[in-house]
């Protein structure tokens, strides 16, 4: 989406106790891998070549959400290719294991909204909500969004039973409470959200000022082509 990135300073004693603070008592109880089907095999195989895994081979037990294959978006419809697994680029996933380690030791865990997206499905949103601000137009900084090339993830955090925790707002919340550094009064779940940050930036990502949620992967190397739906197959 628009990738204007942010710095936030976060305070040294802050970042420290996100970090380094003492394991939650209570174990995660990670998300059950799931077997592929025939067409998402097929589809993940294709993928590999252009250095594309699963989210899950990346990063055993995290739960998937992948919230633009279903009606629970800001379009009330899936529009990405039916059979398309969760998918990220391999140097990005390595850096969200690391993030879901550090997490792990504070008692949390990663729900993964959205990885990889099909070049086609970032157009279909720009097109309808590209005057928001929100969504990264395609060719803006010679390039399209990270996610096209899967090396940008939309996440939040869960509990040790896997269910959500409250955050600054909702997935792709066109709104104030969407930034990173909004504040919304309750000390928890700033604390929750800098806990987030902290953890990713740790694991080698960057911050995007409009989406608490996203996180890129801008220090892996160049680009490329973005990889596009008719390149998996569909």
């Amino acid at each position: 989406m628009n990738l204007r990135q942010l710095t936030i300073v976060l305070p040294a004693a802050l970042l420290v106790g996100c970090l380094l603070a003492a394991c939650a008592s209570k174990p995660v109880q990670p998300a059950s891998p799931r077997a592929l089907t025939p067409r998402e095999f097929d589809v993940v195989e294709r993928a590999r070549q252009f250095g594309l895994i699963p989210v899950q081979e990346a990063v055993p037990g995290i739960w998937v959400d992948q919230r633009y294959a279903t009606t629970r978006n800001i379009t009330g419809s899936p529009f990405y290719p039916p059979a398309l697994p969760c998918l990220i680029h391999n140097d990005t996933g390595a850096k969200l294991a690391r993030a879901q380690q550090l997490l792990a030791a504070r008692g949390y865990q990663l729900k993964i909204w959205d990885a990889y997206r099909p070049p086609e499905s970032h157009l279909f949103l720009f097109k309808n909500f590209g005057q928001s601000g929100y969504v990264h137009e395609p060719g803006f900084e010679g390039r399209w969004s990270y996610h096209c090339y899967g090396r940008a993830v939309d996440v939040t955090l869960l509990d040790p039973d896997g269910q959500e925790l409250p955050m600054p707002s909702g997935f792709d919340d066109f709104s104030d409470r969407a930034w990173a550094a909004y504040l919304n009064g309750d000390p928890k779940i700033t604390d929750r959200l800098r806990t987030l940050q902290s953890a990713m930036m740790r694991a080698g990502f960057s911050l995007l000022d409009r989406e608490w949620w996203h996180f890129s992967d801008v220090g892996s190397g160049p680009l490329g082509a973005p990889v596009m739906a008719g390149d998996l197959g569909f």
